[in-house]
């Protein structure tokens, strides 16, 4: 009897043991599903702000093709070309850092690059995106030194890995 107690003793921890493990490799199959889910939830965002960008880009084609060949543009088609680039550079930052806070720096460095990419191949966007992150730089630094807060550096370093996918076309391509 004594033998039996303990045979069941050994089966009910060993039926506990299983179901404990099962539940965990379960959690596991939930978060990498969530994260397959969170991953085409930006892919989707992406492409329906891509296209609202390109939206607005086609209303002003003309605008958009000559600066991204930096060609002279007026005070007004000037600022609504920054202004769509702008679009496009704010896309590209939303979405490289949702795959960066996914732990996805691989994806997240694949929009950086492609966008690199663009700039390297239109030099009036490279222009207009290198000046306007030299003033946001300028600002920052002000309002940093005013505030002797020390570091506020942000973790997701977009405009580091920019300037560096240029460089390396520049010094690849050129």
């Amino acid at each position: 009897m004594a033998n039996s107690k303990i045979e069941w003793k050994v089966i009910a921890e060993s039926i506990a043991m299983m179901a404990i493990v099962l539940s965990l490799v379960f959690v596991g199959l939930q978060l990498k599903q969530s994260q397959v889910i969170a991953r085409n939830e930006i892919d989707g965002q992406f492409l329906e702000n891509r296209i609202e960008a390109v939206g607005q880009i086609n209303d002003h084609v003309n605008v958009w093709v000559r600066g991204l060949a930096a060609e002279k543009l007026s005070v007004d088609d000037a600022a609504l070309f920054e202004n769509l680039l702008i679009n496009i550079n704010d896309i590209t930052f939303f979405t490289a850092l949702n795959h960066f806070n996914l732990g996805s720096t691989e994806d997240a460095r694949i929009n950086i690059d492609d966008f690199a990419i663009f700039l390297h191949r239109n030099p009036g966007a490279r222009r207009v995106w290198e000046a306007r992150e030299s003033r946001l730089a300028e600002g920052r630094e002000v309002i940093q030194f005013r505030n002797k807060a020390g570091s506020n550096k942000f973790p997701f370093p977009y405009v580091e890995w920019v300037m560096q996918a240029l460089e390396d076309l520049d010094q690849t391509i050129e």
